[in-house]
């Protein structure tokens, strides 16, 4: 937005500019200076309908909406939240340039990408992508055969309207609500991509029918009767006990996999990926351990960025020290030697200011050893938000620690994290 904009008002200054300074001193002079004051005006008037459209266009689409609508939230110009009561979901909406379609205001310079995020359904293990390219194009998997030909039927039917792409997806994960500000927990997302911001009304029904579709018993039955390959894979998943550090045993979880690599920055592809090869390969007895060190490979060769992310947090949240192959060791208290100094490590978490200047200063040292700033900054987050979910820091250690983060981050010449609420 704020680029578009900006640059017609540049076209419009320099041809005003240009238009003041140039003498008429023939017939083309002044036709050449005629036409200056002409380009400018335009660009100028340019400028003001295009501030005009961005800010119209969230409205529009709230208006599209309209049905179920509870409240909505402008976080930019071209980026809204939206709560819906009947039923009760919430969107998250992005406004791109394109070929909007027709109609008045907003409608045709804009396109919508839109996420519905539904926190509970009855479906599980259900994952249905859509995509037009001249072509209609349908892949589906899991679920019982009822409820995913329905969610296919009414998913191709918006696609092939409308010309975009959609995917139906009920894998447990969050959502930030800009209303209330808190994460949300999610089990399952409706996204369409590309959809004419004039034709934003044609997605509603659909979404209401794939809403009541997911959402309703009858699809719990559906599936817990189902003998799909799919269903009876599931539930040789739900029979697999791993072993856990403490010697005790829990059923193993590839959703844990997946939001566990999506919060250390891998994209969404390669974090279902790794959860999909871990889950073929688990078995009864395996040790978190174990699991912990398939992931981390996997993530070295896909995402390295992630894979440090990771160990990261492991080793300022939990006092794991991660090593090669993904192999670790717990350090409860002690000294340790770390590459370069060695650090005094105290028991798992933190707990006081000094401990997040001792890893503030160690960044430093990573800085001018040649560890990228992108890789310092994933870091610099994680000890950010430690700091925040930390339950053994005072509110006052807290407060030190954030000022020390900030200050470090000014002066390596990065903005300050400001929290979105009260510690």
């Amino acid at each position: 937005m704020y680029v578009e904009i900006a640059s017609l008002l540049i076209i419009s200054l320099a041809t005003l500019f240009m238009a003041a300074i140039l003498p008429m001193r023939d017939a083309f002079s002044i036709l050449l200076k005629a036409s200056s004051i002409i380009l400018g005006v335009t660009a100028f008037i340019a400028s003001i309908l295009a501030y005009k459209r961005y800010s119209e266009a969230l409205f529009s689409v709230a208006s599209k909406l309209s049905k179920g609508l509870e409240s909505w939230a402008r976080i930019t110009y071209t980026r809204g939240f939206f709560k819906f009561s009947d039923p009760p979901i919430m969107a998250f909406v992005k406004l791109s340039r394109g070929a909007g379609g027709k109609g008045p205001g907003a409608d045709p310079f804009f396109q919508v990408d839109i996420t519905f995020y539904l926190p509970k359904v009855a479906v599980s293990g259900l994952t249905v992508r859509s995509k037009w390219n001249g072509s209609l194009r349908i892949e589906a998997e899991g679920g019982s055969k009822d409820v995913r030909g329905e969610i296919v039927r009414l998913v191709g039917s918006v696609c092939k309207a409308l010309k975009c792409d959609a995917e139906v997806s009920t894998l447990i994960g969050d959502v930030y609500d800009y209303i209330a500000r808190s994460r949300v927990k999610t089990e399952a997302t409706i996204k369409f991509r590309r959809v004419p911001l004039s034709r934003l009304s044609a997605v509603v029904e659909p979404v209401n029918r794939i809403v009541r579709v997911l959402t309703e018993s009858a699809g719990e039955a559906l599936i817990s009767t189902s003998t799909s390959s799919y269903a009876m894979k599931e539930e040789e998943e739900k029979k697999i006990m791993v072993v856990k550090a403490d010697g005790s045993k829990e059923p193993f979880d590839k959703e844990k996999i997946y939001k566990s690599c999506i919060a250390a920055g891998a994209p969404e592809d390669v974090a279902r990926e790794i959860a999909e090869e871990v889950a073929s390969k688990a078995r009864d007895g395996m040790s978190t351990a174990e699991i912990r060190r398939m992931v981390l490979i996997r993530l070295r060769e896909k995402c390295p960025e992630a894979a440090d992310s990771w160990a990261f947090y492991d080793r300022v949240v939990k006092g794991r020290i991660t090593f090669e192959n993904g192999k670790f060791v717990v350090v409860e208290k002690g000294r340790l030697y770390l590459g370069r100094q060695v650090k005094d490590i105290g028991p798992k978490g933190l707990s006081h200011a000094e401990e997040v200047e001792g890893i503030l200063a160690e960044m430093d040292e990573d800085l001018e050893y040649g560890v990228s700033k992108r890789t310092i900054q994933a870091r610099c987050y994680i000890l950010y938000m430690a700091v925040l979910r930390s339950k053994k820091m005072p509110k006052e250690e807290k407060e030190k620690a954030i000022k020390l983060i900030n200050e470090w981050r000014e002066k390596h010449g990065w903005k300050p994290y400001k929290p979105k609420r009260q510690l």
